[in-house]
C-alpha cells in the first residue's frame, strides 16, 4: 500500500469555492472590516479601491466610508499625492449622492494639495470645480 500524501496546504486568499464564502458575490460591503488596517507599502490603496467599488455601485455611504479610512492612511505615512487623489474621488462621490456643497469643499482640498505640489491634476480638479459651480472661484 503507498504511504499517504501529505495534505497540500492552500494558498492565502485561495477559496473553496463555496458560495457561503462569498465566491460570485458582488457586495463587498461584507468583505470590508477584512481589509488589513494597514498593509505594507500600500497605505490607503485597499481602503480606496473599495470605495471606488462602493461609488460605482451607488452605494456612496459606504464609499465615503472607504475614502475616509484611505485618506486617514495617506495622512498617517505623508503621501500628500494619493490623498488629494482620494480627495477628488470622494468629492466626484459626494456629488454624485448631490451633496454639491460636499463635493466642492472636498475638490478645494484636493485642489490645494495637488497645487502645493505642482501636479497636473490640478486642471481636472479646477473642471470639476468649474462644472459644478459656475462662476465660483476654484
Amino acid at each position: 500500500m503507498p504511504a499517504p500524501q501529505p495534505a497540500r496546504a492552500r494558498r492565502v486568499g485561495q477559496g473553496t469555492g463555496r458560495r457561503d464564502q462569498g465566491v460570485g458575490r458582488t457586495e463587498p460591503g461584507r468583505y470590508a472590516d477584512r481589509v488589513p488596517a494597514r498593509s505594507p507599502g500600500s497605505g490607503g490603496a485597499p481602503w480606496d479601491s473599495l470605495g471606488l467599488i462602493h461609488d460605482r455601485l451607488g452605494h456612496h455611504r459606504r464609499a465615503a466610508r472607504c475614502y475616509g479610512r484611505a485618506l486617514t492612511l495617506y495622512q498617517r505615512i505623508g503621501d500628500r499625492y494619493d490623498e488629494a487623489d482620494t480627495l477628488t474621488r470622494l468629492g466626484d462621490c459626494r456629488h454624485s449622492a448631490g451633496d454639491r456643497a460636499g463635493a466642492l469643499r472636498t475638490w478645494r482640498r484636493a485642489l490645494v494639495i495637488l497645487d502645493g505640489l505642482g501636479h497636473s491634476d490640478v486642471d481636472r480638479v479646477r473642471e470639476r470645480l468649474a462644472r459644478a459651480a459656475p462662476g465660483e472661484p476654484g
